[in-house]
C-alpha cells in the first residue's frame, strides 16, 4: 500500500490487519486488551514456536546427521510451549475472545506441522489437540491449505515415503550450501 515496504512475517500480517480488515476479524482495533492479547500471542509464536519449531525441523528433518541431544532439547522445547498454549485453551475454542484471531492464524500452521519438528503426538495436549481439530474444520482453512498447492503436510503425514524424499532433498541442499 503506498509503496511502503514491510518485512517480517509478523510484521507483515499486523500491517496487512491493519489495512485490509476493515471489520476487525483477526484483529481488534477498538479494545486494547483484546488487541494486546492477539498481538501478545503473535509475538509469541513468532519468538517461540517458530523458532522452535524452525531448529527441530533442522535437526530432525533436514540435517543429514542425527545429533539426538539437539533433537531432544528441540522436542522438549516445542512441547513446553504446547504446554504453555493447551492451559491458555483450557475451557475456550480460541487463543483471544473465544473466536478466531490472528493469534490463531499465526500459530496454527506451525502447530498443525507437530510431526514435522519431531514432536509425533499432540495427545499429551488435549485442548491444543481440539482447537487444531477446530481450525481444521474451517473452510477457510481448508480452502487456505490447497493454495497455491494441494496440503503437502496432510500429504507427508499419509505418504511417509514422500516425506522421505523431500527430506533427502532439504539434506542434500543444506549439506551443499552449508558444507555440513
Amino acid at each position: 500500500k503506498d509503496d511502503f515496504p514491510v518485512f517480517e512475517s509478523t510484521a507483515i500480517a499486523i500491517y496487512l490487519c491493519e489495512n485490509y480488515d476493515p471489520e476487525e476479524k483477526l484483529l481488534p482495533k477498538n479494545d486494547p486488551k483484546l488487541r494486546s492479547q492477539v498481538i501478545q500471542w503473535v509475538i509469541f509464536e513468532a519468538s517461540g514456536i517458530g523458532p522452535a519449531q524452525g531448529q527441530s525441523n533442522f535437526y530432525c528433518r533436514f540435517n543429514s546427521e542425527k545429533i539426538p541431544f539437539a533433537i531432544n532439547k528441540c522436542a522438549n522445547e516445542i512441547k513446553r510451549l504446547y504446554g504453555v498454549l493447551n492451559k491458555s485453551l483450557e475451557g475456550k475454542e480460541y487463543l483471544v475472545g473465544n473466536k478466531f484471531t490472528l493469534a490463531d492464524a499465526m500459530s496454527y500452521p506451525m502447530v498443525r506441522g507437530h510431526f514435522f519438528s519431531g514432536v509425533e503426538s499432540i495427545d499429551e495436549f488435549p485442548n491444543l489437540k481440539a482447537w487444531i481439530e477446530r481450525i481444521d474444520a474451517r473452510p477457510a482453512t481448508q480452502k487456505g491449505l490447497n493454495v497455491p498447492v494441494p496440503d503437502k503436510m496432510k500429504e507427508y503425514r499419509e505418504n511417509p515415503e514422500k516425506l522421505e524424499e523431500f527430506e533427502k532433498l532439504m539434506q542434500s541442499y543444506f549439506k551443499d550450501r552449508l558444507k555440513i
